[in-house]
C-alpha cells in the first residue's frame, strides 16, 4: 500500500508541469507577484498507480476520473500548492478481476471511501533547481504526510 501512495504522489507531481505548460498558453499574463491557478487537464495528465503483491509482483494501472488545481508563483514558493481528487472506482488495471479486488475493502474500499486526495501542505525554496514539497495523500480516509525533495 505504501508503494501505491508514493507512486501516486510522484505521478501527480510529474504530470503537473505538463499541465502548467499547456495552460500557460491560454491564460493572460498576470503580474509577477500574483499566484496563478491552473486546472489539471486529463488531456495532458496521466494518473497511474503501482501496487506490489508479496513484495515481488507489481500491478500497475491508471485512474480515469480525477480533478485538480495547481497554484503557482515564481516569486513566492509559499503561495504554491497542488490539490487533486481522484474517484477511486475509476481505477483501470486492464484486468477486470484484479480491478474488482483493488476496489474491494482489501485495498481502496471504494464503497466506503469513494475518493483519494492529494494536497500539498508546504512548498519551500531550497535555493537549488528544485523545491521541497510536503504533501498529504489521503487513502481510505487516512491522510499520510509525504516529503518529496
Amino acid at each position: 500500500m505504501r508503494t501505491v501512495r508514493i507512486v501516486a504522489a510522484v505521478a501527480i507531481l510529474a504530470a503537473l508541469p505538463l499541465t502548467t505548460s499547456a495552460r500557460r498558453k491560454t491564460i493572460p499574463a498576470a503580474p509577477k507577484s500574483e499566484a496563478k491557478v491552473y486546472t489539471v487537464s486529463k488531456t495532458y495528465t496521466t494518473l497511474s498507480f503501482t501496487a506490489t503483491k508479496w513484495m515481488v509482483f507489481k500491478e500497475e494501472g491508471l485512474f480515469q476520473d480525477f480533478t485538480g488545481t495547481l497554484t503557482y508563483s515564481s516569486e513566492d514558493p509559499t503561495k504554491c500548492k497542488i490539490e487533486v481528487t481522484v474517484q477511486a472506482a475509476s481505477l483501470d488495471g486492464r484486468a477486470p478481476g484484479r480491478d474488482k479486488v483493488l476496489r474491494s475493502d482489501d485495498f481502496f474500499d471504494v464503497e466506503k471511501y469513494p475518493t483519494l486526495s492529494f494536497r500539498s501542505t508546504k512548498v519551500s525554496s531550497t535555493g537549488k533547481d528544485t523545491d521541497d514539497v510536503e504533501d498529504d495523500l489521503t487513502i481510505r480516509g487516512v491522510p499520510k504526510r509525504i516529503t518529496i525533495p
